[in-house]
């Protein structure tokens, strides 16, 4: 039992560190070697819980993605809403496009996730959770191959979205960016228009009603 609490320890120690340098120094400018001091722990340890440097990147934007679904669902609960799913999903790809807009470092860290490809070749991506949620609920005819299709076709639409935009290439808003995105994964997975168009109305309004931030280290406020 202490061997299996003292590696978990370890795993947190380093998540702690990688978010910190990542957030402050951004995902290039970021080590191994840097984040293995932070953490006091030996570098070969960041392989053994996450298998690289990239595997850690996506870990941090898996929870910070489920942290955020949690937050959305609770919030809406508060407002005593019910909301389909596809709406909930739609919400988060809003907020995660206003956190690129309103937190410079947050941006970067996404950013240079995507040019590095890192969120669309990772394995253990939430992305590929999220397609098998609205397979199950919707009863969608999707092979293995058509769910690993979508993933990789909606991540690495995203990823470059959030190049493009970054460095100027489409002149558009944040928000709608992110409704883009949304149409076009509902579109990958074979949602009718009239139905696409709902979610990003209803997700549209209330969006204005959930104030969500990103903080220092990633934090969620």
């Amino acid at each position: 039992m202490a061997t299996y609490k003292k590696s978990d320890d370890t795993k947190q120690k380093l998540l702690r560190s990688a978010k910190t340098l990542f957030y402050e120094k951004g995902y290039f400018n970021t080590s191994i070697k840097d984040i293995s001091e932070s953490a006091g722990v030996n570098r070969a340890l960041i392989s053994y819980h996450f298998g690289s440097k990239e595997g850690l990147a996506v870990e941090i934007s898996n929870e910070l993605t489920r942290k955020i679904l949690k937050e959305i669902s609770k919030r809406i609960k508060m407002l005593d809403n019910s909301v389909d799913t596809l709406v909930l999903i739609a919400l988060q790809f809003r907020q995660f496009a206003l956190f690129r807009k309103n937190n410079a470092n947050y941006r970067r860290f996404m950013v240079e996730l995507a040019k590095e490809n890192v969120l669309v070749l990772g394995e253990k991506h939430i992305g590929f959770e999220l397609v098998d949620i609205i397979k199950e609920e919707y009863q969608l005819d999707l092979s293995e191959a058509d769910k690993r299709l979508a993933h990789f076709s909606i991540t690495g639409i995203i990823s470059s979205i959030m190049i493009v935009h970054d460095m100027g290439l489409i002149d558009c808003t944040n928000e709608y960016a992110s409704e883009k995105e949304v149409e076009m994964l509902l579109k990958i997975l074979d949602f009718d228009k009239a139905l696409i168009k709902q979610v990003i109305e209803e997700s549209r309004k209330l969006s204005e009603k959930i104030n969500i931030r990103v903080g220092k280290n990633f934090s969620i406020a």
